[in-house]
């Protein structure tokens, strides 16, 4: 008899667990570095030098009132290059709140305008590196409307410009139920097919603003399937602090993004969009550093400092809720999110190298630097504190030498890293 211990699991049953459980995933669509800001402005206002002009208003307020921003020498130099050389990260032009109320004529008239200012700005090289359209709700009252604007703008887009920007997008607001985005997403699929664009050429983004797709009939959370549903195509997830408020009954006096209501989406969105590859964007601060016409300069003064830091206030919570993305409303607040961005980075910039630095020397067994102690789980958010800077611009490659890691490493994960370390 053998003395090995019994067994109650037979070959056939472990194959076929095996079958299960190693079955490869459905790959994530490959996504381009999630932009820090994108800047919402509307329809009308387009032109194809925007992200440079927008660049140059950010900029004399730098001039002007830089002194009243809490950042380093270091960080306000990181904040010049970025505005000089690449003012916008990703730019919304808007066909919904920022465009307002229109008839259907005017409407029409700016779509093609708008489009035709986008095809200029790809033929010129001045458009932000991301750009996309926000389009009306796929409401009972407006979906006809929207979809009509969006067929005009992506047909005159697609033959002005002999195709469309690279990473263009579509923004849907106010979704209350999934046909919304599934209809949105028949249309891009329609507007591709018929237009001899890729499949998948437009991406679509949809606006948290209605608690209808936070919590639905029996406890559900129903973004997790829009987000499930629609993987190939979905982008990301906006917050829609000041709607979504409205539509909870908070007056007008107690809205803000630090509202409860918020931080509770907030947190549901993220859970519910965990391992689907769908960002989560926060949304604006709606008080802007700008004073009123006419205002003194002392009055001048006090409205962008006082904006910068509510708006500083915002982004930075933003970044320790791990929403690392928001909407800005004025090139003002470019200044404000680059430096509050930028210092969140530098400021840990040395403790994370020490941190990753020894979990990597330890080879990737659980360590201690001080009084932290890190796993490998912590490793991998460690190395994405290296992504994300740098793709945001607040580190340099050269932040990786002490690590003892280059910049092609970072597409690792940590496992292939390691084991990668080992067999060198």
């Amino acid at each position: 008899m053998s003395q090995d211990s019994p067994t109650t699991l037979t070959a056939a049953d472990l194959a076929a667990l095996a079958r299960d459980l190693e079955a490869p995933a459905t790959p994530a669509r490959a996504r381009a570095a999630q932009p820090i800001s994108v800047l919402y402005g509307g329809a009308h206002l387009f032109r194809s030098d925007a992200a440079r002009r927008m660049g140059d208003i950010a900029l004399a307020a730098l001039d002007a009132h830089g002194e009243a921003l809490a950042a380093s020498p270091d960080v306000l130099a990181r904040v010049r290059r970025k505005l000089e050389r690449e003012p916008l990260c990703d730019q919304r032009i808007d066909f919904e709140d920022g465009f307002g109320v229109r008839s259907p004529e005017e409407e029409d008239r700016e779509a093609t305008r708008a489009a035709r200012e986008v095809a200029a700005g790809m033929a010129a090289g001045t458009l932000a590196p991301k750009v996309g359209v926000r389009v009306k709700a796929l409401s009972r009252e407006a979906h006809r409307r929207s979809l009509a604007t969006l067929d005009r703008f992506v047909t005159e887009l697609a033959r002005a410009g002999r195709g469309l920007p690279a990473g263009f997008c579509v923004t849907l607001p106010k979704v209350t139920r999934a046909e919304e985005p599934a209809a949105l997403a028949r249309a891009l699929a329609l507007l591709e097919s018929r237009l001899g664009l890729a499949e998948g050429a437009i991406g679509m983004e949809i606006m948290l603003e209605a608690p209808e797709i936070l919590v639905g009939e029996g406890g559900t959370i129903p973004l997790a399937r829009i987000a499930r549903d629609h993987a190939g195509r979905l982008e990301s997830v906006h917050v829609g602090s000041y709607d979504l408020t409205a539509r909870l009954d908070v007056l007008a006096r107690d809205q803000s993004m630090s509202h409860p209501a918020c931080e509770l989406a907030r947190t549901l969105a993220k859970i519910a969009l965990a391992g689907t590859g769908v960002a989560l964007s926060d949304g604006a601060t709606a008080v802007l550093p700008v004073a009123k016409k006419g205002a003194s300069p002392d009055e001048v003064a006090r409205a962008v400092r006082d904006g910068w830091r509510l708006h500083a206030s915002d982004v930075a919570e933003s970044l320790r809720r791990g929403i690392h993305q928001g909407w800005d409303l004025h090139p003002t607040q470019l200044v404000s999110r680059y430096a509050t961005v930028f210092t969140h980075y530098r400021e840990a910039l040395s403790a994370t190298q020490a941190r990753l630095s020894t979990f990597l020397d330890a080879g990737a067994r659980a360590s201690a630097t001080g009084a932290l102690f890190d796993d490998a789980a912590t490793a991998e958010a460690l190395l994405g504190f290296f992504r994300r800077g740098l793709a945001a611009g607040a580190l340099d490659a050269e932040d990786l030498g002490p690590v003892g890691l280059t910049a092609p490493d970072l597409a690792l994960g940590f496992a292939e890293l390691t084991a990668a370390r080992a067999r060198a």
